[in-house]
C-alpha cells in the first residue's frame, strides 16, 4: 500500500477516534469529577512509565526490524515474549518491594486496594503486550487493519462511559471511580483480544528462540538502546509535570492540569498518524533521504497543526465550559498556553521519524535530554509559585528548545536543502484533492 494511501487512511480513522474518544472523555470526566480524574492520571502516568521503562522500547525495534527484514520476523517474536514475561515478572516484585517500603509511591492514598493494585499490574500487562502488537503490524504496514481496530474499541468505549453516564446523572446505579476503572479495563482486555485475533489470522509466525548474538541479540538491542534511553526522557518530559503538580500541590489541580494537557494533546492525532507511516517508508531509504517527501507531509503537518491548535485556542472557553462543566474552568488558562507548546512539539514530528529512520538515536537521546533539564529546572521554580499555569509555562519553552534544536541539527547532519516545511501549498492541496476524489470514486 502506498505512503499516501496509508496516511488517507490514518487520518480518516483519526476522525472517529477523536470524536469518540472525546465524547467518551467528557463522559469518564464529568463521572470522576477534578480529583478523580487526577487519580486517573497517576495511575496511567505511572503504568506508561513501567511499560515504558521494562518493556525497553521493543515496539520500536519491531516496527524498524520487521520492516527491514533484518531479522527473521519468527526470532523477534520470541525476544518480544521473552520481554513481556519478564518485565511482568519485574513489575511483580517492584510493586511487592514498595508495598513493603511506602505504597504510596505507586498508589494515591486511599487508592492501594487489592482492586487498584490489580488494575495496575493487569492494565501493564496488557498495555505493553498492546504496543508490541501495534509494532509488528506498524512493520508490516498494515494500517488499515490497525485503525480498523482502534475505531471499534474506541466506539466501545464511548458506548460504555455513555451508559455508565446516563445511571451516573439519573441515579439509576451508583457509579464510582472503581467503576471507571473496571471499564477501563475492560476496553483495554477487548483490545487484547482483537489484536491476539488479528495476529494469528494475517500472520502467525511462531516464535523462534534461538538466537545469534552478533546477528539477531546485538543489533535489536543496539538500535532499542540509546532510543529506549531517549524514550525514557521524552516519556519524562511530558509527564513529570503530573507528579511535580501532584507533589507541590495536590490531586484536585492534577485533575485541572491533565484535562488541559489532554485537550491540548488533541493535535498529536495530526502528527503521530502521519510519522508512524512515514517511519517504515523512511526506514527503507538507506543511503539517501527522499527530502520531497519529507517537506510535504512536513507541509501537511504543521499546516493541519496551526488550524487546530487556533480552532482550540479560540473555542477553549466554550469547550471547557460547556463539555466538562463549570467544575473545569481553572484548566482553560492552562489549555490556552499547552495548545502553543504542543503546536512547537508536534511540528518536530516528522524530523524527529528522520532520526529515528537513519538509527541517529543518539541526537534523539541528547535532544530529550536538553528539554527535560528545561522541564525540570522550570517546574521546580515555577510551579511552587504559579501552580498549573506555571507548568503549562515550563513545557512551553522546553518544547520551543527541542524544536529548535532538532531542526538544527537535521539540517546541518543531513545537509537538507531548503524547502518550504511549513505551509501547504496550492499544489498539495490539488495533489491530496486528487487522491481523496480517486478513493471516493473507486470506492463506488
Amino acid at each position: 500500500m502506498s505512503l499516501n494511501r496509508n496516511i488517507f487512511y490514518s487520518f480518516l480513522a483519526q476522525f472517529p477516534n477523536l470524536l469518540f474518544g472525546i465524547i467518551a472523555g467528557v463522559f469518564m470526566t464529568r463521572i470522576m469529577g477534578p480529583e478523580g480524574r487526577g487519580v486517573y492520571s497517576i495511575f496511567q502516568a505511572n503504568i506508561d512509565f513501567f511499560v515504558l521503562i521494562l518493556g525497553i522500547n521493543v515496539n520500536t525495534g519491531l516496527v524498524y526490524f520487521v520492516s527491514s527484514k533484518r531479522i527473521a520476523e519468527g526470532k523477534l517474536i520470541g525476544v518480544t515474549i521473552i520481554t513481556v514475561c519478564s518485565a511482568v515478572l519485574l513489575m511483580l516484585m517492584i510493586i511487592g518491594v514498595v508495598m513493603l517500603v511506602r505504597g504510596k509511591l505507586l498508589f494515591p492514598v486511599g487508592y492501594d486496594t487489592i482492586f487498584f493494585i490489580g488494575y495496575f499490574i493487569v492494565s501493564f500487562f496488557i498495555g505493553l503486550a498492546n504496543v508490541c502488537f501495534s509494532g509488528i503490524f506498524s512493520g508490516h504496514k498494515n494500517f488499515r487493519i490497525v485503525n480498523i481496530s482502534s475505531i471499534a474499541v474506541s466506539l466501545l468505549k464511548l458506548i460504555l462511559f455513555a451508559v455508565s453516564f446516563c445511571f451516573f446523572y439519573y441515579g439509576v446505579f451508583k457509579i464510582t471511580i472503581l467503576t471507571v476503572f473496571a471499564l477501563l479495563l475492560l476496553t483495554q482486555l477487548i483490545t487484547f483480544l482483537i489484536n491476539i485475533l488479528i495476529y494469528w489470522k494475517l500472520y502467525a509466525v511462531p516464535p523462534v528462540f534461538a538466537f545469534n548474538y552478533n546477528e539477531d541479540i546485538r543489533p535489536l538491542f543496539k538500535f532499542i538502546g540509546v532510543s529506549h534511553i531517549g524514550n525514557i526522557v521524552n516519556f519524562l518530559n511530558y509527564r513529570m509535570d503530573v507528579w511535580l503538580v501532584t507533589y507541590f500541590k495536590n490531586l484536585e489541580q492534577l485533575g485541572y492540569y491533565t484535562l488541559a494537557v489532554n485537550i491540548a494533546q488533541f493535535t498529536w492525532l495530526i502528527s503521530i498518524p502521519i510519522s508512524n507511516v512515514l517511519f517504515p517508508y523512511l526506514s527503507e531509504q538507506k543511503d539517501k533521504t527522499d527530502e520531497n517527501m519529507l517537506a510535504k507531509y512536513s507541509r501537511i503537518n504543521c499546516t493541519a497543526l496551526i488550524f487546530t491548535a487556533g480552532t482550540l485556542y479560540l473555542f477553549s472557553d466554550f469547550i471547557i465550559r460547556k463539555l466538562y462543566g463549570s467544575n473545569f474552568v481553572e484548566s482553560i488558562v492552562p489549555l490556552r498556553i499547552l495548545l502553543i507548546g504542543n503546536l512547537f512539539l508536534m511540528i518536530q514530528r516528522p524530523f524527529r521519524t528522520l532520526l529515528f529512520a537513519k538509527s541517529d538515536t543518539l541526537a534523539v537521546l541528547l535532544i530529550n535530554i536538553s528539554g527535560l533539564v528545561f522541564t525540570v529546572i522550570l517546574d521546580f521554580i515555577l510551579i511552587p509559585v504559579q501552580g498549573i499555569i506555571g507548568a503549562s509555562i515550563a513545557s512551553d519553552v522546553a518544547y520551543t528548545g527541542m524544536l529548535i534544536c532538532i531542526l538544527v541539527y537535521c539540517f546541518r547532519k543531513y545537509k537538507l536543502k531548503i524547502h518550504n516545511y511549513m505551509i501547504i501549498t496550492w499544489h498539495d492541496i490539488l495533489e491530496t484533492k486528487s487522491f481523496i476524489y480517486s478513493k471516493l470514486y473507486n470506492s463506488k
